[in-house]
């Protein structure tokens, strides 16, 4: 009797196959330390760069949103910034050698360039944070402080998404949380200001604001003895989206008990490019001071 020749040879081929592909798809996955590491790394490899930065924070339950344009060098010491929302066109300057201090251009009809401290009222007022904080490095120490004072390893603490998409970017999104977060009473050793505490002990001042409402602003007078409420470490849980193709941040979210504290979308994201010296200083021809 005529018999089908049998399919079970293209049957072991198809599984064969998948194993295959299912293999070589293991070889490429990557562990959530080794997200981090690499991204870390690129940080570091920064020297200059230039990015749009969408900024959504929370003041005493309110969002302030901001929207602005940094060109930044690390060596030489050198920054500039244009606010874009609100629609003011303010801008800010440094240089090395007016470094720490920044020119400032309000943009506001009789209101003259002024050399200001990124540390002083004027420029730090609802922001959490000051001019050198921009770009990546400062959430890299937090989170590397973060990681070496609890000796934690990245794979225990977060969840990785490898395929996560924010907006029209492929991403890694990574959800570490703080399993030591909490809030503590912290008595205070010399007299001090929640700015200069912040920086200290890497946390932000309007945390501390918002946890003491006794203090009006980042830099009322704290008195040797005196005890505050501190949130122990920077945040309860951090979500990065790492773009796949740059390696780099692309937006990062920080909660702390009450919810949603501060978040960062990081767009037109230049590394190392090469800036003309003239850029650098007031009159250049694309600045308004």
């Amino acid at each position: 009797m005529f018999e089908f020749p049998k399919k079970q040879p293209l049957y072991n081929k198809i599984i064969i196959l998948f194993f295959e592909l299912f293999i070589v798809h293991l070889s490429f996955c990557q562990t959530t330390d080794e997200i981090m590491n690499k991204t870390f790394k690129n940080i570091e490899s920064i020297n200059t760069m230039r990015f749009v930065i969408v900024s959504r924070e929370r003041f005493f339950n309110k969002y302030k949103v901001d929207k602005g344009m940094y060109k930044i060098s690390k060596k030489p010491i050198l920054y500039y910034y244009k606010q874009i929302i609100p629609n003011s066109g303010a801008e800010v300057f440094v240089n090395a050698d007016i470094y720490p201090m920044a020119w400032v251009n309000a943009n506001k009809w009789m209101i003259p360039n002024l050399k200001l401290s990124p540390f002083g009222e004027l420029l730090r007022d609802t922001r959490h944070h000051n001019l050198y904080q921009a770009g990546f490095d400062y959430f890299k120490n937090i989170l590397c402080s973060l990681k070496d004072k609890y000796a934690i390893s990245w794979d225990k603490v977060a969840m990785l998404e490898i395929d996560s998409k924010y907006k029209e970017f492929e991403c890694y999104k990574i959800v570490i949380t703080n399993p030591y977060f909490k809030v503590i009473d912290y008595k205070i050793q010399n007299t001090t200001t929640p700015q200069e505490l912040a920086l200290k002990l890497n946390l932000c001042d309007y945390s501390i604001l918002e946890l003491n409402p006794f203090i009006k602003n980042i830099f009322q007078k704290l008195n040797q003895g005196q005890t505050i409420k501190l949130p122990n470490d920077y945040a309860q849980k951090i979500v990065i989206y790492i773009d796949k193709k740059l390696m780099l941040p692309r937006k990062i979210e920080i909660y702390d008990t009450q919810g949603l504290f501060e978040e960062y979308f990081f767009e037109q994201i230049e590394v190392n490019i090469k800036y003309f010296k003239e850029e650098f200083f007031k009159n250049y021809k694309e600045y308004g001071f």
